[in-house]
């Protein structure tokens, strides 16, 4: 039989590991609270009266619209569509463009990614330009319209993101691009379609672009290069990194658009999408809604 002496000496070591961890979960639940705490100083800066409110409020569809801005999200994607919505909304009412969000798949035999191709395609056959941003890419800075970019000889533009490693490393990227409703534009998203080798590629729809626009395709998904020129490349505009702003390389010192891509896990995602749109209002309350004249003339086709 143990004496009293040997039972506290046994006890001890059990009560240093108990106080051991419930230091550990105070600490833990010591970091949920400052999680919490700042996500509410977000939302309260958020819920705050802004200059953007009307810019808000007035978005839609217009009815005479001739361009449009699209996105989708599906699944957590939607989530993070509720927020970088909030700017689209803005800039769509301030350009004069009607907006198109959805949260189904136009396309559930595929991957989701492949719905947006799905998408912009139908809305082509309704207006003269559509705009697509990627539901995980935010306005930051709205004072100006991609329109204006448009020439009458270019009918895709999209940015080429670029790699600090090595500079041949170069990626045409489909997180953020503009689409003008021309016969060669509904035949080359066609061709995009209908790649199908690329349905389940890591990098999906935006593999069969960067294909049919000459890049390299690592099956290491190590960066793509530019190979070859094609067929299609004397209608496809590239623009500056400020429209598709990521990290490295492919970060503008002035973002218009700030695309997080999938460098993030999802909540992480959300937090830095609420940050952004920090950002983007502080933006309108220290500049004030730039002038601009909705619906301005499209480039001819």
């Amino acid at each position: 039989m143990q004496t009293p002496d040997a039972v506290m000496r046994r006890l001890r070591p059990r009560r240093r590991d108990a106080h051991e961890q419930l230091r550990e979960e105070l600490r833990a639940l010591e970091a949920d609270v400052e999680r919490l705490r700042e996500e509410v100083g977000m939302w309260q800066e958020l819920s705050a009266p802004g200059p953007e409110r009307p810019l808000i409020l007035g978005a839609g569809d217009r009815g005479d619209a001739r361009r449009v801005l699209c996105s989708l999200g599906v699944g957590p994607y939607v989530d993070l569509l509720a927020i970088s919505s909030i700017t689209y909304e803005a800039y769509a009412a301030l350009h004069g463009y009607d907006l198109r969000l959805a949260t189904d798949l136009l396309a559930p035999e595929r991957p989701p990614a492949w719905s947006k191709i799905a998408l912009v395609r139908q809305l082509l056959e309704r207006y003269d330009e559509v705009l697509w941003v990627d539901a995980d890419a935010i306005f930051l800075d709205i004072s100006k319209d991609i329109a204006e970019l448009v020439r009458p000889d270019k009918d895709l533009y999209l940015v080429e993101h670029v790699y600090e490693q090595d500079e041949s490393w170069r990626s045409a990227n489909t997180g953020v691009f503009l689409v003008r409703s021309t016969r060669w534009a509904r035949r080359f998203l066609d061709r995009v379609w209908a790649a199908e080798q690329y349905i389940d590629h890591a990098w999906w729809e935006n593999a069969a672009v960067l294909d049919l626009l000459g890049y390299e395709l690592p099956p290491d998904l190590t960066p793509p290069r530019k190979l070859r020129q094609t067929e299609f490349d004397a209608h496809v505009e590239l623009i500056g990194l400020e429209w598709n702003s990521t990290a490295g390389a492919s970060l503008a010192d002035r973002p218009r658009i700030r695309h997080h891509g999938r460098a993030s896990d999802m909540s992480d995602l959300r937090r830095r999408l609420l940050e952004d749109l920090i950002t983007f209002r502080r933006n309108l309350a220290s500049h004030g809604a730039p002038d601009a004249t909705p619906g301005g003339p499209a480039a001819p086709r």
